[in-house]
């Protein structure tokens, strides 16, 4: 497979949220987009060009932080020769997105540079298309693929499965071989299976917007040779599937194969999920609204309510003008939602 080999470009457009895939010529999906409320209210995004103004310098460090004109608080990293002073306004361009327990990263930018206009724009153009198609509607796809990127187990397609866990240090990938058969050595078998898991590792890595270190555990015995094959199986992906800097090392003596991403984009479970681990009261509403849509497009003459209650209640009032006017302008009143607080969250049939 050949750098480019992305193919397909899916979009989903829902009340509050607009979703997008690509994906390759096999259709499996590599890279996801999300965005809420327009953007509105949210962290800034990767490639993002905005004014700042500086708040403080750490003289041991050389890092900065400044206050981006949202609102928000960032970290930029000074060159060597930058002469700039608390209280200074600057121009930055965002390097990476805030992540759960992270600042957002900016750059100095020079006054007047242009980028794409929208986080949605920014996200194709740093994909390796080898030449961007035309976004075609599939809600079911887009599902399906954002599902996928979720589970912390993932199963191979010739059998095995990769355990996925994200710590606060890395991101910990075993591999599992159980219930995978083969011929050959137990070497072939372990560079068979090490070079999928590689190439999948690879792939839930962009799905699910991970950076930083990312460590595999490959299952052995694996020779040199064997360990080359399989550290060329996640360097091709990556380079093949991404626009990224990475730098790889291993497998080490304890079978070990290391891969440092570079950070661009929110992690899709900290945009999706709570601290607890569930689907945060933003993201049931917004599964409510598009349930709601789902059933007022295949049902033109009924009349829908969503009910919510507790903090999805809350997640709704602070995002109340969007949603009644996204449900108003396209169903004409037929779709309300009701704020209803010691009632389930749910759809109901009038």
């Amino acid at each position: 497979m050949s750098r480019g080999e992305l193919a397909t470009l899916l979009i989903d457009r829902a009340p509050g949220e607009v979703r997008a895939v690509a994906l390759d010529r096999d259709r499996r999906p590599w890279h996801l987009f999300l965005e809420r409320w327009n953007g509105q209210g949210q962290p800034a995004y990767f490639g993002q060009r905005l004014g700042a103004r500086l708040r403080a310098v750490d003289g041991q460090t050389g890092n900065a932080f400044v206050e981006l004109e949202t609102g928000e608080e960032a970290l930029l990293r000074l060159p060597k020769a930058a002469r700039i002073h608390e209280g200074q306004a600057l121009q930055v361009v965002v390097a990476s997105e805030a992540r759960r327990d992270k600042l957002a990263r900016v750059a100095l930018q020079a006054a007047g540079a242009v980028g794409p206009a929208t986080a949605y724009e920014t996200w194709l153009a740093s994909l390796p298309f080898a030449a961007v198609p035309q976004a075609l509607s599939d809600r079911a796809s887009v599902d399906a693929a954002f599902e996928d990127a979720l589970p912390a187990e993932v199963t191979l397609v010739k059998g095995g499965r990769l355990h996925i866990t994200r710590t606060r240090a890395l991101t910990a990938i075993d591999v599992d071989s159980a219930g995978r058969t083969g011929k050959g050595s137990a070497g072939a078998r372990a560079v068979a299976i090490g070079r999928d898991a590689a190439r999948e590792a690879a792939r839930q890595a962009l799905l699910r917007r991970l950076g930083g270190l990312i460590v595999m555990d490959c299952p052995g015995p694996l020779n040199r040779d064997g360990g080359r094959k399989v550290y060329a199986a996640l360097a091709e992906a990556l380079a093949e599937m991404s626009t990224l800097l990475v730098q790889l090392d291993g497998p080490s003596r304890l079978g070990l194969l290391q891969a440092a991403l570079a950070w661009r984009f929110r992690p899709l479970e900290d945009v999706i999920f709570d601290e607890s681990g569930r689907h945060s009261p933003e993201s049931v509403l917004i599964r409510l609204m598009r349930e709601a849509q789902n059933e007022a497009r295949a049902r033109p003459v009924v009349r829908l309510r969503i009910s919510v209650g507790g903090d999805v209640c809350r997640a709704y009032l602070r995002h109340k003008s969007m949603c009644d006017a996204a449900f108003q302008a396209e169903f004409m009143g037929r779709v309300v939602i009701q704020p209803s607080p010691e009632q389930p969250s749910e759809v109901h049939v009038e």
